[in-house]
This record gives C-alpha cells, sequence and structure tokens, in this order.
C-alpha cells in the first residue's frame, strides 16, 4: 500500500495591532435596521487611558519595588502574595479613589516574575490601573485554596452547585457568574444580610458581599413596557433612582423571548431569571419616568406573563430598573498573564474541550460585576479554569 505524503505548513502569527483608533472619530455610521453601536466601549466610545491619566502624586502610585518593601509583594520566591496584593489594593480604595477621576487614575504596577496568588482579589478601587511589566514578563499562578473552591457540586460532578452552596438567607447563585483571580465588584453586605455576613464562615462569606446592589433589595419593577431603541422607561417607584447614576436595566425571561431564541423544547429547563440585562447612566427622572442615556439594546416586557407568555414554573417573575448603590468604575488591567495551576490535569486534554475537568476549581479570570467604564488590555490568559474575563 503507498502512502500519502501531505505537505506541511507553517505560517507565522500575526502581530499584534497598535494604535488602533478606538475613537468616536473612527466609528461608522449607524446602519438601518441595526442597533446603534456608535457609543459602545470604554465611556461611551473613549479612547482608553493613558500615561497622562495617571496621577502624578506618588501617594497613588505603588511602584514595584514599593509592593516589595511594603506589602511583600516579591517575584519568585514562591511566598503567597495573595494578601499583600490585597492590602494595597485597598490602601489605593481608602487613600487615593474617594478624590480620584478618569483623568486622575491611580497605579499598582506589578514586577516582572511570577507571582502567587490563593483567593480572590477584590478589586473595588474606582480608578485604578494594575499594570504589569509586559503580557509574558508578569506573570499571575493562580492556586485557589480551601475556602476559594467549591465545595457543593451538582450531583452528577460536572458544576459546582449554586443552590448547594447556602448560608442563612443566602445562596451560592448570588456569586454568579462565580468567582475568580480578580474581582472588580463591591463588597458592600446589605444591612439586611449584616448579621449572616458576620457569621458566615470564610467560604461562604462572599456570598454576601455586594448584596448592596442585588435587584431584590433596591430594584424598581417595570410598570410598563419598554421596546429595543427607547431611552425612557415607567418604573412603578422611582424613588430610589437619581439623576447621574448608574442603573441597570433587567428584562424578565419569557416564554415568547425563550421560543424567540430558538431555545424551547429541549432538555434544559426554562428559567425565571433575568438573562438581558444593560447598564446605563440616569439622564434624568420625571415622576416615574426614568431616560436614559442611549437607547435600550433589548425589549423590556412588565413582567415574564406581560407579553401573553404563560408563567414559567407556575411564577410571573418582574423585570426591574436596579440602581448600582456602590458600582466600581474606571479599573484597568494592563500587560500581565495569568495562569491557574492545576498539576493533576493534561493542558493538552483542554484543547476543543468545553466541558468542565475540574469543577470544583471552575475560576474565571478577571470578573467584572456591578462594574462601570472599565477595560483589558495586553493581558495573555492561560489555562484558566473557566472564563478569561466574565462580566
Amino acid at each position: 500500500m503507498g502512502s500519502l505524503a501531505v505537505p506541511v505548513t507553517t505560517s507565522t502569527a500575526a502581530p499584534a495591532l497598535t494604535g488602533l483608533d478606538v475613537s468616536s472619530g473612527n466609528r461608522r455610521s449607524p446602519i438601518s435596521g441595526l442597533y446603534d453601536w456608535s457609543k459602545a466601549g470604554y465611556r461611551g466610545n473613549g479612547v482608553l487611558p493613558g500615561n497622562n491619566d495617571v496621577n502624578p502624586s506618588a501617594s497613588c502610585q505603588v511602584t514595584a519595588a514599593e509592593l516589595s518593601s511594603q506589602f511583600n509583594v516579591r517575584p519568585n520566591d514562591a511566598a503567597d502574595d495573595t494578601a499583600g496584593l490585597q492590602a494595597a489594593i485597598d490602601s489605593i480604595r481608602t487613600q487615593c479613589s474617594p478624590s480620584a477621576s478618569y483623568s486622575k487614575l491611580s497605579l499598582i504596577t506589578l514586577p516582572a516574575g511570577e507571582l502567587k496568588v490563593s483567593h480572590e482579589l477584590h478589586v473595588d478601587a474606582d480608578y485604578l490601573i494594575i499594570r504589569g511589566a509586559g503580557a509574558t514578563a508578569t506573570k499571575i499562578v493562580y492556586t485557589p485554596d480551601v475556602n476559594t473552591r467549591y465545595d457543593a457540586l451538582t450531583p452528577d460532578g460536572s458544576d459546582w452547585d449554586e443552590d448547594g452552596m447556602t448560608y442563612g438567607q443566602g445562596k451560592g447563585g448570588w456569586l454568579w457568574p462565580g468567582r475568580g483571580l480578580f474581582r472588580v465588584q463591591s463588597r458592600g453586605v446589605h444591612s439586611s444580610y449584616a448579621s449572616y455576613y458576620k457569621s458566615a464562615p470564610a467560604n461562604r462569606k462572599d456570598i454576601f458581599e455586594g448584596t448592596v446592589n442585588v435587584h431584590w433589595k433596591v430594584g424598581a419593577k417595570v410598570a410598563a413596557a419598554a421596546k429595543t431603541g427607547d431611552k425612557t422607561i415607567k418604573v412603578a417607584s422611582a424613588s430610589t433612582i437619581k439623576a447621574g447614576m448608574f442603573v441597570n436595566v433587567r428584562a424578565a425571561n419569557s416564554v415568547k423571548f425563550y421560543e424567540q431564541q430558538q431555545a424551547t423544547g429541549t432538555e434544559w429547563p426554562l428559567l425565571n431569571m433575568h438573562m438581558r440585562q444593560q447598564i446605563f447612566t440616569v439622564a434624568s427622572v420625571s415622576g416615574t419616568t426614568v431616560t436614559l442615556d442611549k437607547p435600550l439594546e433589548f425589549d423590556v416586557p412588565v413582567n415574564s406573563t406581560s407579553d401573553g407568555s404563560p408563567a414559567i414554573d407556575g411564577a410571573t417573575y418582574d423585570s426591574k430598573v436596579s440602581p448600582l448603590v456602590d458600582p466600581v468604575r474606571g479599573v484597568g488591567f494592563e500587560n500581565f498573564g495569568f495562569t491557574q495551576a492545576m498539576p493533576n490535569l493534561n493542558p493538552a486534554e483542554a484543547v476543543n474541550n468545553y466541558g468542565n475537568m475540574a469543577p470544583a476549581d471552575e475560576m474565571h479570570g478577571i470578573v467584572f460585576k456591578w462594574a462601570a467604564n472599565s477595560w483589558v488590555r495586553g493581558i495573555r490568559a492561560e489555562m484558566t479554569g473557566s472564563h478569561p474575563i466574565v462580566t
């Protein structure tokens, strides 16, 4: 039998784009029939910050040398750098964020070399850049500890169990989209959960962090349906919604919405939740009418049955306009790499594998939740437990 010789060709990846113009001047005009994306991106189509936007004050710039001398964060020493990195972030949050702005950003500079992190870093310091020495020069290795790994899995062991991970009134679903290496989110705890938070064990406390923003505590019910392209939306009460604040408009799922997505008739159940969400700035409030700074990208029904759909699981689920009581804004990650250490897994088996190879360790890289006007650039992610970047 003869053999077939297949010619081998090699190709070189194109170099990374530099100097890409993402400003408003390089946007095409809206196309009829399609949503107007001309204001998409950082601050509604602005250019990402540069060095001129960094606060010149040394007190709001933590250098790599200061990370070492003041926070015991040193590369390549095999020590856990988690506490030091968190302390550096917290110092910026306390000393600099209150007077910072998009043109007066604080800066933490990571050293070249390898840093080790064992649990989620909370980046709730407004107007902060965390910048490394380069995507391949600075590398963060994430090895989740026992209080970070998920200790409740689904019965078949394929995923973390959001409903089975509970404490008091809280459940793991409140952590959605899940834990990560970095979490850009408020740590504020709603007053009604303060006692649970205080008594919760270490691997349950983060369930309650950020609950100052949850829609079932601060959201206003939608009073009249709104359509794609609308900039106004009526709510039952606008007492907590003020001009200039961020709101999260959340459209309730309905059977007709699922049908539109061709997602019915499968083995997966229909769920009462808000799959369609978008953050807006409130332009003005008049009575119970809220005017948004840009058009809606999706229809917003009053609730899950107001479009004529039958109830899902026998319950009606409301759409909400939910104020971000404590948003995090102006956070950027630049010029470093990260990976998740999984010594018992073969990286080659991850190629084209979209399942969970280690469900208890399915940690994201960078999580943005209730955050606005933030960015990621020059980042290299390799072998993360779940999504490299998720919102």
